[in-house]
């Protein structure tokens, strides 16, 4: 918080730039619609527990949903960080604890300091939360609905055992970085150059067809990944970027207003591709020319 030039957690995730420029009535209400239709796997045990609190006029076992609640609110609505407040990968995580509260409780309940209340009840609700954690999302047409990685299946493609094009490909884009102009990249492929593409250059971070940052975009870099890309295809079709490149003996895929003269360090590993249908992820092939 006093010091701005660290962009650490606190400043990146939750003060901004501008300081709490997206602490406003519009960005919280979006965040929390975003919230209810498609996190019905956090909120609905957290939901059914204060439910069964209330009816049982037991105030121990509402403390697992209110001792979490804060933390929520907070990254649910003030966050500024994309995958921070739609809880995407770890930022879930003081609900697996509270989700175990009933039984945690009932242990508590049974042990050398006995307390009121049933334990087999509590057992049942248990059941109940946990079952709950595997609500699916309810809205379908969202941006950023993807598979929770529940039923994904791996494998190994010649791509991703081609090593040395991917490294000529990285070494050419930290020296050439700057042909590519303002460049939006997937959050897939920054992991591969997370020293020369900045996470605040996200695609994800995104999140409406008027967005006034789609217009300036020249360049987009996005993996042909085995996996839907919603958020980055919507901005992809509003871009409308004229041509298309691809890294060969890779999945690295490049859409840019940019024409390989333009690019007299990068186009040596770049050609240009024909798509053979719409989506823009989850291609098993491209034609090149």
């Amino acid at each position: 918080l006093f010091m701005p030039s660290y962009q650490g957690h606190m400043v990146g995730y939750f003060v901004g730039d501008p300081p709490f420029s997206h602490w406003t009535l519009d960005e919280i209400a979006h965040k929390v619609d975003f919230f209810a239709w498609q996190s019905a796997h956090v909120w609905g045990p957290l939901l059914f527990m204060a439910a069964m609190a209330m009816l049982r006029r037991d105030l121990a076992l509402a403390v697992g949903t209110l001792a979490v609640t804060p933390w929520f609110i907070l990254i649910v609505c003030f966050a500024n960080f994309f995958t921070v407040w739609v809880l995407a990968y770890h930022y879930p995580f003081p609900a697996l604890i509270a989700y175990g509260w009933p039984t945690i409780l009932a242990l508590y309940r049974l042990g050398p300091r006995r307390f009121a209340g049933d334990a087999r009840f509590l057992m049942l609700v248990q059941a109940a939360v946990l079952a709950l954690a595997f609500l699916p999302k309810f809205g379908t047409d969202l941006y950023a609905l993807s598979s929770r990685y529940a039923y994904i299946r791996y494998h190994l493609t010649v791509e991703s055992r081609a090593l040395e094009p991917h490294r000529r490909f990285l070494q050419a884009l930290q020296d050439g970085y700057s042909e590519l102009g303002h460049v939006r990249a997937a959050m897939t492929i920054t992991a591969l150059a997370p020293r020369v593409i900045h996470r605040f250059d996200w695609i994800e971070e995104i999140d409406r067809p008027d967005d006034p940052a789609i217009p300036q975009i020249d360049t987009i870099l996005l993996l042909d990944a085995a996996t839907p890309c919603p958020a980055a295809e919507r901005v992809i079709r509003v871009a409308a970027l004229p041509f298309e490149y691809r890294v060969p003996g890779t999945r690295i895929v490049a859409l840019s207003r940019r024409t390989l003269e333009q690019m007299p360090i990068l186009a040596p590993h770049l050609v240009a591709a024909v798509r053979t249908r719409a989506e823009f992820c989850a291609l098993p092939e491209l034609r090149l020319q």
